[in-house]
């Protein structure tokens, strides 16, 4: 779909969230949020937090949850790069940028009314660094939503809806064994009786819960009952923080592997309990530990699928920096595009070895599958890039492909050199990848002679 479809999809859903909710908007307004909403989530490297993402709240009971859920990633500053121009006219009079980040001004050209709140909901003060603040995205955005949809709902509501967009600050730990969701209550109770909003203990209550929904929800890839689907979600999220992969012919094996090398780690380091919330019994007991499993098995799967991902390009990067600083991917890997018979690939020097024996649906097992089945977003389209992967996975065990994910990093931190790196792996494995960039290098060069 395009933009345009996108926008009236956008102006459905909202129309009947907000019928459903009690207070439908007119015509202008439905098409002037509409627009931001679309506009916002249509930035050019939005590969996974865009407008597709936003569909998986549409068919929600809950309208306000809904309407929270179109709003949450209005800014996300580390895949835009910058605040969507269009957003700038409601953030300007109270945010400003330093040299060293954004700041909640100290001092406003005119009060607003629900800065204060937005403040106190998120646990932030006034000259506040943002950047120092894990969820400013949510924050700012928060912002963006009160003011976009002030006189179109009543105060309580939109304090409401600003409550459920923090719960989707991720990953975030406990603070003296009391829950984020515990938290987020304590601070929505303070905020109404200072500001005598009116809500009930009950309405707070149902409130955190809304926000345990839409924030369990907007993170449920972790938790796939198909880890398959894992793996496509995150291979969607590299390129959005690593811009440069977005230039599918251009990019360097070097780019490639840092990139990897930080996602893996930072999967490595998640744990479910900091994924999903849990609040008042919801989700059930049963189900949240359905969660918890699930996301454990696909957070353990994920780290050895990339792991064999990073050993198999960092050995090319080690050979290749004995000649050149780095090289394109395609440089080794013909694009799924070109079927000219002149763009040979890498893996057609290497000699089939024999695959090791692997116990069935054991999680090496899976990981081979994986790794086989060569299933990459746009970013990724290199032929037999698997076959290559799956020759690393030959010769390393699960263990071993761990520990090597250390070992990549040095060599990029130049702590190890390109020898001692290549020495590390078993001689045979890399005794057959010379041979086969050597041959590689050749039939290259030999196309530009005359």
């Amino acid at each position: 779909m395009n933009n345009a479809d996108y926008y009236d999809q956008c102006q459905e859903i909202l129309t009947d969230a907000t019928s459903r909710l009690g207070f439908p908007l007119g015509d202008d307004k439905i098409c002037e949020i509409s627009s931001l909403i679309t506009e916002a989530m249509g930035g050019n490297y939005r590969c996974f937090h865009n407008f597709e993402h936003l569909l998986m709240f549409k068919d929600q009971e809950d309208p306000i949850i809904t309407i929270a859920g179109l709003f949450h990633d209005l800014v996300y500053i580390q895949v835009d790069r910058k605040i969507p121009f269009n957003l700038t006219v409601y953030l300007a009079p109270l945010i400003q940028e330093r040299i060293d980040g954004l700041y909640i001004k100290s001092r406003q050209n005119k009060k607003d009314k629900y800065l204060e709140i937005i403040l106190k909901i998120f646990g932030l003060n006034i000259d506040d660094n943002l950047s120092n603040f894990r969820g400013h995205n949510e924050f700012l955005s928060a912002l963006c939503t009160a003011q976009i949809l002030d006189n179109s709902l009543p105060l309580t509501v939109i304090v409401r809806i600003v409550t459920i967009i923090e719960l989707t600050i991720p990953f975030r730990q406990l603070e003296n064994n009391i829950s984020i969701s515990q938290q987020l209550e304590k601070r929505l109770s303070k905020v109404n009786q200072q500001f005598q909003l009116g809500l009930k203990n009950d309405e707070i209550i149902l409130t955190i819960i809304q926000g345990v929904k839409l924030a369990n929800l907007d993170v449920s890839g972790f938790a796939s009952t198909n880890v398959k689907d894992f793996i496509n979600n995150t291979w969607l999220l590299l390129p959005e923080t690593n811009h440069i992969l977005n230039d599918q012919y251009h990019y360097l094996i070097k780019d490639c592997c840092i990139a990897l090398i930080k996602t893996t780690k930072f999967i490595q380091c998640l744990f479910p309990e900091n994924i999903f919330h849990f609040y008042h019994d919801y989700p059930s007991s049963d189900a949240y530990e359905s969660l918890i499993n699930r996301s454990k098995y696909n957070l353990n799967i994920a780290q050895y699928y990339f792991a064999y991902h990073i050993i198999g390009l960092s050995i090319l990067q080690a050979f290749i920096s004995r000649f050149t600083f780095s090289l394109p991917l395609s440089f080794f890997f013909p694009h799924k595009s070109n079927s000219s018979k002149n763009n040979s690939s890498f893996i057609d020097y290497i000699i089939p070895v024999n695959k090791k024996n692997i116990i069935p649906n054991s999680v090496e097992d899976i990981v081979s599958n994986l790794i086989s089945a060569e299933f990459q977003p746009s970013f990724f389209p290199y032929n037999d890039l698997g076959n290559f992967v799956i020759l690393i996975f030959n010769y390393l065990t699960l263990k071993d492909s761990l520990i090597f994910i250390d070992k990549c990093l040095l060599f990029f931190e130049g702590e190890i050199c390109q020898d001692d790196f290549l020495n590390l792996f078993p001689s045979p494995l890399i005794k057959i990848i010379e041979d086969a960039i050597a041959q590689h290098l050749a039939e290259v060069r030999s196309h530009f002679v005359l």
